[in-house]
């Protein structure tokens, strides 16, 4: 059999493909210490039941520079990270980011949230006048987009996530924590048992919709509890 094809179309297309320019978006790749250096708030988590729990996780290592800023007479809390962050350039000039950030031997603690009562963990100037840190380890991932070029300046979390700039826009976040510490406040338990936090948020951070109790982090995770419970 004998296969017929339209020459002259074939040829035009080699052409075309010839001449064309294919544009490749900007992919960059930065130390992921340029998100741990631009954090200047710490994070406070809540969970969706009762007790309602508040889990601090200190994801930039605010509160170990305080520390040592502030000459507490404590040692560094010993805070790494490990990740990355990419960026991809838009062709409005700003910039879409993912970070992958590790973080072991993160200041932590948790708090009641109706009226601040602590439960695990100091706070920084409780810390800082003698007491001993609780530290856990976390893992954190974060998308947004960034009003600044490639290579730019990146936000603090706290604020891209509730008073972000013209320009930038929060898209999730996925933060799985945990940190063992004696409690200081547990229905049931006594003070100073060996306790347990677990942080679980997953934020996609769809805005809206209209519908009385659903807000933008459907998975929503602070257990405190007593080891072995």
């Amino acid at each position: 059999m004998i296969k017929t094809c339209n020459c002259a179309m074939k040829f035009s297309l080699i052409l075309f493909l010839i001449g064309s320019t294919v544009v490749l978006a900007q992919v960059n790749h930065r130390p992921v210490e340029d998100f741990t250096n631009a954090q200047v708030n710490v994070t406070g988590w809540d969970n969706s039941n009762n007790p309602m729990f508040v889990g601090v996780i200190d994801v930039g290592g605010v509160v170990n520079r305080f520390l040592v800023a502030n000459n507490c007479g404590q040692p560094d809390l010993g805070t790494t990270f490990s990740g990355n962050i990419t960026e991809t350039a838009l062709s409005d000039g700003r910039t879409q980011v993912h970070v992958v950030l590790h973080g072991m031997n993160a200041f932590m603690r948790a708090f009641l949230e109706s009226d601040g009562t602590p439960v695990l963990g100091y706070t920084r100037s409780e810390v800082c006048g003698g007491a001993t840190s609780t530290l856990g380890e976390f893992l954190l991932t974060v998308d947004f987009i960034n009003n600044q070029g490639v290579g730019g300046p990146l936000p603090d979390l706290f604020d891209i996530l509730l008073a972000p700039e013209p320009g930038q826009l929060f898209q999730g976040i996925l933060v799985n924590a945990t940190a063992q510490g004696p409690l200081r406040f547990l229905p049931g338990v006594q003070p100073g048992t060996a306790g347990f936090m677990h942080v679980v948020q997953r934020g996609p951070y769809v805005r809206g919709k209209g519908v009385p109790g659903h807000d933008t982090f459907p998975a929503e995770l602070v257990d405190v509890k007593a080891q072995g419970q």
